[in-house]
């Protein structure tokens, strides 16, 4: 009889698996070793505060940062991916912080992503919270965490493909992506349609292809990537909580 620790675990022959690592239906590995780690933030943002809102402080602070990446790094997509801000010096994030104030971008994202660091404190992206402590009040944050991590596991579903058109526009924005005239795309717009018109399909479809194209390099699982280890690995450490 399985017991009362392992209740929730899925078992696999005599391999038992965390709920943090069996959600969902995992289309492509590539997605769940290297997206989902590297993207999740985008997601969060959505989530918390909304597609539209969310899409904009995506943008608005990789507009920030990626001007500090330009010098260390050339295939300019650096900005979306979280283990890029670990190359990052004190210097750059000091001035980073004093932009995103400036446009008052700091308190929203600060607000969303404390919980998230929290959970993850060697999250490269902890510099935003200014060496301030991410305290126990966002405990009760793991249950709503899980539920916007299981949501993303499905490299088809909507909040994926909304992941997706964020980085998409993101590159376009900077004509770091150029799209060839004549592919009879749709509208980009029609992607919020996602999956009820077939317009949206077409979209998503061009967006997972487009995505992996961009990330070709780094998609083939780097197992250097500090980063990405030590995500899944703190998500298994993540399990002593009541979940």
């Amino acid at each position: 009889m399985k017991s009362k620790l392992l209740a929730d675990h899925k078992q696999t022959g005599k391999v038992f698996q965390p709920p943090l690592l069996t959600l969902g239906t995992f289309v492509e590995t590539a997605w769940l070793d290297f997206g989902i780690p590297e993207f999740i933030w985008i997601h969060l943002l959505c989530e918390e505060c909304g597609t539209d809102e969310g899409s904009i402080l995506f943008l608005e602070f990789s507009k920030i940062t990626d001007t500090f990446f330009s010098s260390k790094i050339n295939n300019g997509t650096a900005s979306a991916l979280i283990s890029s801000y670990s190359m990052l010096s004190e210097g750059d994030k000091i001035e980073i912080i004093k932009d995103l104030k400036k446009k008052a971008l700091l308190p929203r994202l600060k607000y969303i992503l404390t919980p998230f660091i929290f959970l993850y404190p060697y999250c490269p992206l902890n510099f935003i919270l200014e060496n301030s402590i991410a305290d126990d009040v966002h405990k009760g944050y793991l249950s709503k965490y899980k539920e916007y991590l299981e949501k993303i596991t499905d490299k088809t579903s909507f909040e994926s493909t909304i992941v997706m058109a964020n980085v998409v526009n993101f590159l376009n924005h900077l004509d770091r992506l150029k799209i060839a005239e004549g592919n009879n795309l749709p509208e980009f717009k029609e992607v919020f349609d996602y999956p009820k018109t077939e317009n949206s399909k077409r979209i998503a479809s061009f967006l997972r292809s487009t995505i992996s194209m961009c990330f070709n390099k780094e998609w083939d699982y780097n197992r250097d990537n500090e980063w990405i280890k030590y995500f899944w690995n703190q998500s298994l450490r993540l399990e002593p909580f009541k979940i």
